[in-house]
Order: structure tokens, then sequence, then C-alpha cells
């Protein structure tokens, strides 16, 4: 099991690389109390925490065991060198990280800090032991930001796309120009294919991205990296579209082997639906996910995973996303209704959850703070699909360094481009 949220968080570098890439999103980064200082402690908050990191020994021993026990909990629940707090059904254990000149380090901790300065994180992970072989872990993340507020964040975002509606057309020479190392450092795995703009009657502006990967571009540097990307772009096939409560699609993404494509539209600075009228499409949103991946001869996955997701209100930048549906499986022994029901339970009342937000604390500053709960039931489906996983995240292990590497290049880049923009702006 990968400990804390670094993978989760892609989602928000991207974001603050994305509203970089404009003069009047870089205002908006730096137009807070904190000027173009609480803009840079965002950035280099993540650049510390998720480029290169030094686990401490006794996370490093531990490592392997929590991986191979994601699917399976039992393997782990009675091991007293896991937990560093017990009682009765349940145990729990906190990490702790910090930046140092060198690397992030991170540790398990018995009662870790609150984190203050930016780059500073805390995580619990918990499991708690239900009856018929259940078992439900839960997970809680906080990584200091600095002063940087969410509407600042979501300021800049809106000036972005407003910046993309009024240049219509090939956007990639003005988001190459305007993050020049970014550009270098990402190219080197990726290939920005398309990222057009284009008008609409209506007012609105239809955005088209494609993205390739081509790890083959890293072998002579990272070749375990690049060898881990490859083997496990071959034959993968995503999608997942969200729609507003009338059924209609508000943005989609498709992956299939190394190429991935986003769809969106937008007007005045917001997400409208990709078809119809134009409405600020404000509320709940429903995202189907359809993800499948070759393992040996067999084609595993799934399809149809529903998350409901709702935007919290409020000056924090919030989404809780829900999955109570069970959606179906591909898996090539599957035979009903013997492995149905452990594969059911993730989805059974009150389901399984995971939460993002962006929360402004009045001492500490803004944090970013995720929640989790996986529901579990044992099964020899499970531990099969569980055996999986755990083969991939050694794989993934083994290859970490050269990861860790390439994530702390491409985030330095980042880190500069922003700070160019920001003095500019």
């Amino acid at each position: 099991m990968r400990v804390g949220c670094s993978r989760q968080l892609a989602g928000v570098v991207v974001v603050l690389a994305m509203a970089a890439a404009c003069q009047e999103a870089a205002r908006g980064l730096s137009a807070g109390p904190g000027g173009a200082a609480a803009a840079m402690s965002v950035v280099d908050a993540l650049r510390s925490r998720y480029g290169v990191i030094e686990r401490e020994p006794g996370l490093e021993k531990m490592r392997p065991k929590l991986e191979g026990a994601l699917l399976v909990p039992s393997r782990v629940f009675d091991d007293a060198s896991i937990w560093t707090a017990s009682e009765g059904e349940w145990r729990a254990f906190w990490l702790q990280g910090n930046p140092t000149a060198g690397a992030y380090r991170l540790g398990v901790r018995p009662t870790p800090a609150l984190p203050r300065a930016p780059g500073e994180y805390r995580a619990r992970i918990a499991l708690r032991r239900e009856k018929s072989g259940a078992f439900e872990w839960t997970t809680f993340d906080e990584l200091a930001l600095g002063p940087l507020r969410p509407m600042d964040l979501t300021a800049a975002f809106r000036a972005l796309l407003r910046g993309a509606e009024a240049a219509p057309g090939d956007a990639r020479p003005r988001v190459t120009a305007a993050m020049p190392r970014s550009a270098r450092a990402l190219g080197r795995l990726y290939d920005l294919e398309a990222l057009a703009v284009s008008p609409e009657a209506d007012g609105t502006a239809r955005v088209e991205m494609a993205i390739r990967q081509r790890p083959d571009r890293l072998k002579a540097e990272a070749p375990k990296f690049a060898a881990y990307l490859a083997r496990r772009s071959a034959g993968l096939r995503f999608r997942a579209v969200a729609t507003i409560p009338d059924g209609r699609a508000l943005w989609s993404l498709e992956t299939e082997d190394d190429r991935s494509r986003l769809r969106l539209r937008i007007r005045d600075g917001h997400l409208v639906p990709l078809e119809g009228t134009s409405s600020d499409p404000a509320g709940r949103l429903r995202v189907t996910v359809d993800y499948s991946f070759k393992a040996g001869l067999f084609r595993v996955g799934l399809k149809g995973l529903v998350a409901d997701v709702e935007p919290a209100g409020g000056a924090d930048l919030e989404v809780t996303a829900r999955f109570v549906e069970q959606p179906d499986w591909r898996i090539p022994f599957l035979v009903e209704p013997f492995v149905l029901g452990s594969l059911r339970y993730p989805f059974e009342a009150p389901g399984s959850s995971f939460s993002l937000a962006m929360r402004q604390d009045d001492e500490r500053g803004s944090l970013l703070v995720s929640d989790s709960r996986l529901q579990v039931r044992e099964s020899w489906i499970i531990r099969w699909l569980g055996g999986i996983s755990s083969t991939a995240l050694v794989e993934l292990r083994a290859a970490e360094a050269e990861a860790d590497r390439y994530s702390l290049e491409c985030l330095t880049a980042v880190r500069d481009d922003v700070a160019a923009l920001v003095a500019g702006s």
C-alpha cells in the first residue's frame, strides 16, 4: 500500500502549473494578503513532499507488509510491529514528514506534530476489524501549504479558463512559451499532441487535450522507471465521464495504452456541459469509470464504477466522492454467486469514500487534506486481486528512486516557471 496521498495530489500540481500559464492567472495566485510568497510556498511544499523521499528504517520495514495487506488486512491486524496504537478491534499508526536539505524525511510517530510550515505533513492510517471477516481502512492526511488562500487558487483557475477562451486555436505554443522549463522537463516523458481551444456560436469554447506517454525516452537514465511505465500502460483501458444531474456530460477523460484525451467546454471562466445549453452546472456530479488492464493472458477490470461527487460550500475547496454502487466486474473466472459477496461489500452502506480539500486554518495557513474509507471483506477472489495489486507495488518500489528523481525534476521546473510568472505579473 502506498502510504499517504502522493498520487492523489497530482491534480493539484496540474492545476497550479496550468494556472501559472497566463499572466492573469499568475496575478490571481499572488493577489491575496500573502502576495507572491504565498504562491511560491504552495509550489515549494508540493515539490518537497512529492520529490525525493527518504523513509526512516522503521517505515521502510513496514511498507512491504502494508502493501500486501491492502485487500487482505488480516495479514497485519495482529502484527504489533505495524501499529503505534491499538484498542479492541482497531489499530492505527501516524506518519510525520518534514523537508530537509537533501530529501524529504518521512517516518512513523506515535504523536506527530501539527503541520505548520509549508511542506510539513502528517498522516493517520487506521484499520478496524468487523464481523464476518470484514475490515475497514481509513486514512487522514494533512500537508501544510502556507498562506495561499483557497479563494486565490480558485481565482487563478477562473482566470486561466477565461484566458483560454480569449485566445482560441492551438494553445501549445503559448503554454511552452509561458512555462519553458516545465515543457522541457515534462517533454522528456510526455508528448502534448493537442491542446486546441475552439470557439462556438453560443459564446462557449471547446477544449481538447491529447497526451502521449513516451517512457522509452527515459531508458538511458531511468531504466527501471521507464520499464515500469511501459509495462503498466500496455493494454490499459480507462474512461471517466462526469455528468450533471440532468445526465449531460461535463467532461470526459479517456486513456488507451499510452495515449490520453481530455474534453471539456468553458464559458466565462466556468466549466459547462459538453452539449446543450451552457448553464453553470453547480452542485453534485456523477463520475462513471470503466477500467481494465491485461493480467497475463486475461483482461481484468470493472465497468460502471460510479462515484457521487459533492463539492462543499463555504470558503474552502473540497470535494467528496462516495462509491455506493457495485460495478460490473471483468474477471476471467468469476462465477456467481460464490464470489460476488466480497466484491459487493466495498459498496454496501455506508460505502467507500474519498475526499480532498484545501482548507484555511487561522493559525496554520492553508492545508491540503484528504480522508478515505475502504471496506474490505476477504475471500479467495479478493486475495487474488490483492496479489495483482501487490505485484504492481513491488515493481513500483523497485523503480521508486528513479521515479522520485524525475518527479523532483518536473516539480522544480514548475516552481521556477511559477516564480518567473508571478514576478512578471
